[in-house]
């Protein structure tokens, strides 16, 4: 009779749950007549189940704890409470019933490696790990939880035990996605560089046809550096007829680690962004990738609503900001890049560029007063912090030079070049770090203490020197005098008026500013690239110096050519000004020495008679950067170590700043 009234009432229990509902299963279990229809084994876990679902969840639980045995209702259990735990991240209470489950079936090596994952999501590493040594033990070639066995031991800082794991694993396993693509996580966070290689081919040189191990290969090449490597597979993958979106960026990506960013491959570039749908996704670095590679490629147009899309998906992040500005520049929305820029200014109010390009924009807009306020506002501000007395400013920055920071990629390519190989690294560093700053506490006091110039001009050494290398230019129709972003370059405005030469400056300060050093500007920031043109034209009509830093193009697009490993930007525009207009080129640098300024200044070749454009421009191109070369092998004082030369560099392992 009791096994009826049990069976009875337990069935419908079993209907009020299977409806879920649940309150109506409480209340119906609270009713029931007598103790033993209470004690049915069934009964009573309905009645945990409906607990739980009423939020009454350490109750159910701990009437599940009591009964023998939960087997019948195992697929009840994993359906209305299991799943609902876990999505509540109840994780102790999932474990709790798992327990139950497990205990009626030891060797499911899903429960096992379910409860694996709730551990590991609790960071109790060592039950996880238990579980899933259980898993791998009844099923050792379940890969999934090999993978997921490698990744707690990595969650757990027990790298060499992963390590060793994973030697007594099968290259066979190299087919299975998720396990190739940890052990190779692995061996790279345990340093076995090697090893990771040698895994990374048995994969390549098994018949790959799908996409997903297609991509873990060229990222695989991609994280151990071998760049050149990853883009070449790549290619062959996509030959082959594999494809997919995660494919097609991780071709790009490895592409635009090149240092060849020629139109030609900036083209494959963005038709690979464009196949992996990019435009279309909400990927902020693969959105913001297309978006440089469509800058350098001079599709400004295009690439304005590619890099609106990553900003206003990642609002804070100011290298995108400041992608889409240029982008919007380059596009001719002047206003709109103006507001972009500004936004830029709080995070950055020291930012010489941003001010620079900020009053630029509005400048073009047509808003020419703001443009001017926001200048002036930015060298008020500036010069709060600048020195009273020259010679004191100056000789705090020797102090200040040990804990400036220069991006690791500059002080690379710096030291690379170095001519003394004897010299101390730190020494060397500290000394490059001075320059900079000496550099640009020049540019300060010039823009900041314009009634104290004479102050700054003490730093300049006897110019006779220069005054005679002068002499010998007929510059009856101008000159060109051909510069970099190296050594004191803002010195050279100063030296130009003691020597008594006329001269006009290509840089990117706005032209509203009212200082002397403004007034002999050729403002590339608020002038279109046709004004500028225009502008050093007359100059050099009229008889004067045109100085142009010939690396230092602000656009992205600008043409690159190979450089010491490296492609930097190298304007052709004025070889070619040179060649048209049939005036003199000189090579000028200046330079510290022994505390004070002298110049490098060497003659660049005239274009030989019947000489085509192109042929002068290559020829002028190749003497530029051998002067070039021999002054960045000289004091590290002299590298600069900003802008031009140093804006895109592509070392390995360097800030992306």
């Amino acid at each position: 009779m009791e096994i009826e009234i049990g069976n009875s009432h337990t069935a419908t229990l079993h209907d009020l749950i299977d409806l879920a509902q649940w309150e109506e299963a409480v209340e119906y279990y609270r009713r029931l007549p007598d103790a033993a229809a209470k004690a049915h084994r069934a009964t009573n876990i309905y009645h945990a189940i409906a607990l739980v679902r009423v939020g009454k969840i350490k109750s159910g639980i701990s009437i599940l704890s009591e009964v023998d045995t939960v087997e019948p209702e195992i697929p009840l259990l994993q359906r209305d409470v299991l799943k609902p735990l876990i999505k509540a991240k109840r994780h102790e209470d999932a474990i709790a019933v798992l327990d139950k489950i497990i205990a009626c079936e030891p060797n499911s090596t899903n429960n096992l490696r379910l409860r694996a994952s709730l551990y590991g999501r609790d960071r109790n590493f060592e039950a996880a790990l238990h579980d899933l040594r259980c898993v791998v033990g009844l099923s050792p070639r379940d890969w999934v939880a090999h993978a997921s066995l490698l990744k707690i031991l990595a969650q757990a800082d027990r790298l060499e035990e992963a390590v060793e794991h994973i030697k007594e694993l099968p290259h066979s396993v190299v087919s299975d996605h998720h396990l190739a693509e940890m052990i190779l996580l692995i061996l790279r966070r345990a340093g076995r560089d090697d090893e990771a290689l040698a895994w990374l081919q048995a994969v390549e040189h098994r018949s790959i046809a799908d996409a997903e191990m297609a991509t873990l290969v060229v990222k695989g090449y991609f994280n151990l550096g071998m760049v050149q490597r990853a883009e070449e597979t790549g290619e062959r993958f996509l030959l082959r007829g594999i494809a997919s979106d995660k494919l097609f960026a991780a071709v790009a990506k490895a592409m635009l680690k090149s240092e060849d960013q020629s139109p030609p491959r900036l083209g494959r570039i963005a038709k690979l962004l464009s196949d992996a749908n990019v435009a279309q996704g909400n990927d902020v670095d693969l959105l913001r990738a297309l978006g440089l590679v469509l800058l350098r490629a001079g599709r400004e147009s295009e690439a304005v609503p590619v890099l609106e899309n990553a900003v206003k998906l990642a609002p804070n992040v100011d290298s995108t900001r400041a992608l889409y500005a240029r982008a919007l520049r380059g596009a001719e929305h002047f206003e709109a890049a103006a507001q972009q820029y500004q936004k830029l200014l709080p995070s950055h109010p020291e930012s010489h560029n941003f001010h620079r390009y900020a009053a630029g924009a509005l400048s073009l807009a047509g808003k020419k007063d703001e443009a001017a306020q926001l200048f002036a506002n930015f060298v008020n501000a500036r010069q709060a912090k600048v020195p009273d007395n020259f010679e004191e400013g100056f000789d705090a920055l020797w102090e200040k030079a040990k804990d400036f920071h220069i991006p690791a990629k500059r002080l690379e390519f710096g030291w690379k070049l170095r001519g003394d190989k004897s010299i101390d690294r730190a020494e060397w560093e500290h000394r490059a770090k001075w320059g900079y700053l000496a550099d640009q506490f020049i540019i300060d006091w010039i823009e900041c203490r314009d009634d104290q110039i004479h102050e700054a001009m003490r730093k300049l050494a006897d110019l006779s020197g220069a005054e005679r290398a002068f002499r010998k230019v007929d510059s009856s129709k101008g000159m060109i005098l051909a510069s970099a972003h190296i050594g004191p370059m803002f010195a050279g405005p100063l030296a130009l008026e003691l020597i008594g030469i006329e001269s006009r400056w290509l840089a990117s300060t706005p032209g509203s500013i009212t200082t002397a050093y403004g007034q002999r500007l050729i403002s590339t920031s608020d002038q279109t690239g046709a004004e500028v043109a225009r502008q050093t034209f007359r100059t050099l009509k009229e008889g004067k110096a045109a100085v142009i830093a010939v690396d230092g193009a602000i656009s992205l697009s600008a043409p690159r050519v190979p450089f010491e490993g490296q492609f930097i930007t190298l304007s052709a525009f004025a070889p070619r000004l040179a060649h048209r207009l049939g005036v003199p080129t000189i090579f000028v640098a200046p330079k510290w020495e022994h505390g004070r300024i002298s110049f490098v200044i060497e003659p660049l070749p005239d274009p030989a008679e019947g000489e085509p454009a192109d042929a002068h421009s290559a020829r002028w191109q190749e003497a530029f950067l051998t002067k070039l070369r021999s002054c960045l092998a000289g004091e590290p004082e002299n590298l600069r170590l900003a802008g031009g030369i140093w804006r895109h560099l592509t070392l390995p392992d360097a800030d992306q700043s």
